[in-house]
C-alpha cells in the first residue's frame, strides 16, 4: 500500500569535508551570519537549577551504553548530572518524554507511525547487532539461517544434529513484546513463524545474556553490545559464515541489527542538548564502539527499485553508495537498500526507513504528490535523461498490432512503473480498451523490465511492456532477443531515473540552544539547515563527471553523468495519470 500522509523526520548529519569547497563555504557563511533554521527555533526551557540535571527513561537494553556515556559526560562537564529512572522499555521512554517526566527517552526498536508523527525528535545513536548466543559448552560456532529456524521451531532438538555436543537444546524465550524478539521476528524469523512450545522463559531481572551463560545447552537472542558489556561468557554464533562483529557489519556481511536511539521533546533544556551534543562527539564514538555498538549520526538510506535483476542492481549502485560514504563525513552512514517492488520502496520512503531513492517517472510522481520528496539529480544515459515505454511481442506469434493481443499473455513490470504499467494502461485506453485484464488472456507482473522482455523472448509470454533503454541493454548482451521481438508501439519521452530526497528531514539544531558555533572541540561539524544536505548531495552527484574518482561510479551505473532533473517531460506522465486515474485510492490504494 502507498499511503498519503507523510511526516518523515530529519536526523542529524555531519557537513561535507573540504573536498567540496563551495558546499563547505555555504555552510560556513550560513553559520557566520546566524541564519535561522527552516523550522522555528524552539525556545529552550529555563535551566537555572543549581545542578544541571538531565532525566533519562526508557529501554533497559540501552541503559548500559547510555550509563557509560553519562559517566564520561559528567567527568567532562562538571555541574551536570544524568539521572536514570528505573529501567523499563521503549514505550515507557516515549511516554515519559511526551508527558515531561523525562528529558531523554531511550528506544531500542523502530518507532511506530504514531510515534513518528508526534512532537518528539528521534536521534539515531547506534546500530546494536542482534545475535544468537549459546552456552560455551555447546561446541557450535556457526549455523545456517535454516538451522537456526529449525532449532527455534523445534525441528532440531539436539545439538548433535548441528555438529555440537550430544545434549538436548534449551531454547530461551524473551518476554512478550520484547524489542529484540520483535526485530528477530520481523527480519529473521518471518511473520508466520511459529516458535516451539518447549521454551524456557527468561527472567527479565536476569537478562538473556546472563541466562545463556548459566544455563547448560541453551540458546537465546541477545544484543551484541550488552553481551560485551555484561562481562558474561557466551558463544556468539556466525550466521551463514557471517560473524556478529562490527567488522562484518560494516562490510554488509552481517545484517541483523536494531536501532538504539534517543527521543527529545520540542523544547529541550540546554543541559539536555549539551549531553546530546556530547553523544555525537568523538569521545562518545570511542565509548560506543568500545562497547560493541556501531555509532551513527545520520543514516542516509538510499532505496533502489527492481528495474533490473536485484544482483545487477546491487553491483550498479554499490559503488555510488561507497563514494558518497567516503565524501559525506565519518558520522553519516550511507546505506543501500534494494527492494523487490516499487510499492515496497515507496512505503519505506513514506515511513522514513528510507530517506532517499532512485525513482522512475511514475514512482517519482507518486512520491512528489503523496510524500513531498525533492528531485535532486537525474541519471543521464546515452546522452539523455529520458526513456520511452515500449510494447513488444514475439515475431512468431503473428502479433502485429494491439488488436492481435486479445486473449494473449501480457507481461507488465510493476503497478508503480511508468513504462511497464502506466504507459500500456494509457495506450490501450486510448484505443478503447478500458479493462485490460479482460481484453488480454493473462497479465503477469514480472517485477523487473529485463525479466519482462526475457520472458517474451523465451516464449513464456506473448508480449510485454517495459523501458526501451533496458530492452537495448539486454539486446546488446543477448543479440538473439532483438531478433525474436517486434516493437508494436512506443510512448512519448518521460523522465528516466531521478534521485530524490525526503523533503521534511529534521535534525537537532544545536545552535538553537545557545551552545555556541556548530564546530565543537572534537572537530564534529553539524550543519544547521536542512537544505545543506540537499545542496551537498546535489553537488556531489552533479560533480561526478568531473571527478576522476567519480568516473568509475558512473561506469558502474552505466551512466554518462548526473544532471538537473527535467520538468517538462513529467507532464506526459501527469497526462497519463489523469487519463487512467491511476493515483486514485481505489486504483493505487493508500495505507489506512
Amino acid at each position: 500500500m502507498i499511503p498519503l500522509d507523510v511526516n518523515v523526520r530529519r536526523k542529524p548529519f555531519s557537513s561535507l569535508p573540504g573536498t567540496v569547497a563551495s558546499a563547505l563555504a555555504l555552510a560556513v557563511v550560513l553559520a557566520a551570519t546566524g541564519a535561522a533554521c527552516r523550522r522555528d527555533r524552539p525556545a529552550p526551557r529555563d535551566d537555572t537549577r543549581p545542578e544541571r540535571v538531565v532525566r533519562v527513561a526508557g529501554s533497559a537494553d540501552a541503559y548500559l551504553l547510555v550509563r557509560a556515556l553519562a559517566g564520561q559526560f559528567e567527568k567532562k562537564s562538571p555541574g551536570h548530572r544524568i539521572v536514570f529512572a528505573p529501567a523499563a522499555d521503549s514505550t515507557r521512554g516515549v511516554d515519559a518524554v511526551l508527558h515531561d517526566k523525562a528529558d531523554i527517552g531511550l528506544v531500542s526498536r523502530p518507532l511506530s507511525p504514531g510515534e513518528r508523527r508526534s512532537s518528539l525528535t528521534y536521534l539515531h545513536v547506534a546500530h546494536d547487532l542482534v545475535a544468537f548466543a549459546t552456552h560455551p559448552a555447546v561446541g557450535v560456532a556457526s549455523l545456517s539461517r535454516r538451522q537456526i529456524l529449525d532449532i527455534f521451531s523445534g525441528k532440531i532438538t539436539n545439538w548433535k544434529q548441528v555438529g555440537g555436543t550430544d545434549a538436548p537444546i534449551v531454547v530461551l524465550d524473551r518476554p512478550p513484546g520484547d524489542a529484540l524478539e520483535l526485530v528477530v521476528r520481523d527480519r529473521f524469523f518471518g511473520k508466520d513463524f511459529r516458535m516451539t512450545d518447549r521454551t524456557v522463559a527468561v527472567d527479565p531481572r536476569d537478562g538473556t545474556v546472563a541466562t545463556v551463560a548459566t544455563t547448560q545447552h541453551s540458546i537465546g537472542i541477545v544484543s551484541l553490545g550488552n553481551a560485551i558489556m555484561s562481562g558474561q561468557t557466551v558463544a556468539l554464533l556466525a550466521i551463514d559464515g557471517a560473524k556478529p562483529t562490527l567488522g562484518d557489519f560494516r562490510k554488509g556481511a552481517y545484517q541483523l541489527s536494531r536501532p538504539l536511539g534517543l527521543l527529545i521533546g520540542p523544547k529541550p533544556s540546554r543541559a539536555t542538548m549539551h549531553f546530546v551534543k556530547f553523544i555525537y562527539g568523538a569521545d562518545a564514538r570511542r565509548v560506543i564502539e568500545g562497547h560493541g555498538f556501531a555509532p551513527v549520526t545520520m543514516d542516509l538510506v538510499i532505496g533502489v527499485p527492481p528495474e533490473r535483476d536485484l544482483l545487477l542492481q546491487e553491483r550498479r549502485y554499490r559503488t555510488l553508495v561507497e563514494y558518497l560514504g567516503r565524501h559525506m563525513g565519518m558520522q553519516i552512514t550511507v546505506e543501500l537498500k534494494l527492494f523487490p517492488s516499487y510499492g515496497d520502496l515507496l512505503e519505506e520512503l513514506r515511513e522514513g526507513r528510507v530517506n532517499a531513492a532512485f525513482l522512475g517517472a511514475l514512482a517519482r510522481a507518486v512520491a512528489e504528490r503523496r510524500m513531498g520528496v525533492e528531485p535532486i539529480a537525474a541519471v543521464e544515459r546515452n546522452k539523455t535523461t529520458l526513456a520511452r515505454g515500449v510494447l513488444v511481442a514475439r515475431k512468431d506469434r503473428n502479433i502485429r498490432t494491439w488488436k492481435d493481443l486479445r486473449g494473449k499473455s501480457l507481461g507488465l513490470v510493476d503497478r508503480v512503473s511508468a513504462t511497464g504499467y502506466l504507459y500500456p494502461l494509457a495506450y490501450f485506453r486510448e484505443h478503447g480498451v478500458d479493462e485490460l485484464d479482460r481484453f488480454v488472456g493473462k497479465i503477469v507482473f514480472t517485477g523487473s523490465h529485463d525479466l519482462a522482455f526475457s520472458k517474451v523472448a523465451s516464449g513464456e509470454l506473448d508480449a510485454a511492456a517495459g523501458k526501451d533503454s533496458v530492452l537495448r541493454e539486454i539486446s546488446r548482451a543477448k543479440p538473439g532477443i532483438a531478433g525474436a521481438l517486434r516493437v508494436l508501439a512506443s510512448s512519448a519521452p518521460m523522465p528516466d531515473e531521478t534521485f530524490v530526497l525526503a523533503r521534511d528531514l529534521r535534525f537537532p539544531c544545536f545552535d538553537c540552544h545557545d551552545l555556541g558555533p556548530p564546530t565543537g572541540s572534537d572537530g564534529v561539524n553539524l550543519p544547521q539547515r536542512p537544505d545543506e544536505l540537499d545542496e551537498l548531495l546535489r553537488q556531489l552527484l552533479l560533480g561526478l563527471r568531473n571527478d576522476p574518482a567519480g568516473r568509475p561510479v558512473l561506469s558502474a551505473l552505466g551512466a554518462d553523468a548526473f544532471t538537473v532533473p527535467p520538468v517538462e517531460p513529467m507532464r506526459e506522465v501527469e497526462r497519463m495519470v489523469e487519463q487512467t486515474g491511476l493515483l486514485a485510492p481505489e486504483v493505487l490504494p493508500e495505507s489506512p
